[in-house]
């Protein structure tokens, strides 16, 4: 579960220019908007480098910076983009400066803390995690809780994470990662009623994928279901072959 929620900046292509008319003259005088053009620059810099273009994506953002270096929606991209070309001293330094301008915005301790997650700073980052929770008038709630959970995860707390996904799912009861992280502790716990009845809710959300198959298939094997257990590692076989979950059926490793 090595996917987390984060907020990635998107920004629609807008017009830069204003118009006005002075009186005396018949003609429009073009005003540059530099919040708007600051915006526009976001989002070319996040098409370049969705495009793999990462030096055009590199100059627009540093660009937008130009343009509006009050801008937390600046340095969030910023910091994206250096995370993506992994610099990621040059992403701490982004988010530090977004913090800066906005101390408490929940998307970028959020974000700030997956990063910190993903390197394996999980004191930093559940520090961060707490941080934007703390905020009253955040409104993603669910999914930093989520995340929480899959850094506690990471971590090896099991207790931790279990806490964080119940928050996630008590805000919002279709985080299906959430379901999947807590029926994936009922089943190292050998909880299996309580882990068959998670993956039962996951399995609602549409969202298969090789992770809820194999979890799947260790309930099952702990529940001496072996022909149900051999039909789940035939699909992680067929639609799943290069999946770590596939190599670790392969390998028996479950």
């Amino acid at each position: 579960m090595n996917k987390f929620w984060v907020l990635v900046v998107v920004v629609l292509l807008s017009g830069c220019v204003t118009e006005r008319h002075v009186a005396g003259e018949d003609r429009a005088i073009q005003k540059v908007d530099k919040k708007a053009a600051a915006n526009t620059r976001v989002s070319l810099g996040l098409r370049y480098l969705e495009s793999g273009e990462s030096e055009k994506a590199k100059l627009n953002l540093e660009m937008a910076e130009e343009l509006d270096p009050s801008s937390v929606l600046v340095f969030l991209a910023q910091a994206h983009f250096y995370q993506e070309v992994e610099q990621f001293d040059l992403a701490d330094e982004a988010f530090r400066k977004a913090l800066s301008i906005e101390p408490n915005n929940g998307d970028t301790l959020n974000n700030y803390a997956v990063m910190n997650c993903k390197q394996g700073n999980y004191q930093q980052a559940d520090i961060l995690f707490q941080r934007a929770l703390s905020n009253k008038a955040y409104l993603g709630v669910g999914n930093t809780n989520e995340n929480a959970g899959l850094c506690a995860l990471r971590s090896q707390d099991s207790a931790k994470a279990l806490v964080y996904f119940k928050k996630a799912l008590a805000f919002d009861s279709q985080l299906s990662r959430s379901m999947l992280g807590v029926a994936k502790i009922y089943i190292q716990e050998q909880q299996y009623a309580l882990a068959r009845d998670y993956l039962n809710r996951h399995s609602l959300t549409k969202a298969e994928n090789a992770e809820s198959i194999f979890a799947w298939l260790q309930l099952e094997s702990a529940s001496g279901n072996f022909a149900e257990e051999a039909r789940l590692g035939q699909i992680l076989l067929g639609k799943y072959p290069n999946s770590e979950q596939t190599k670790r059926y392969i390998g028996n490793d479950y």
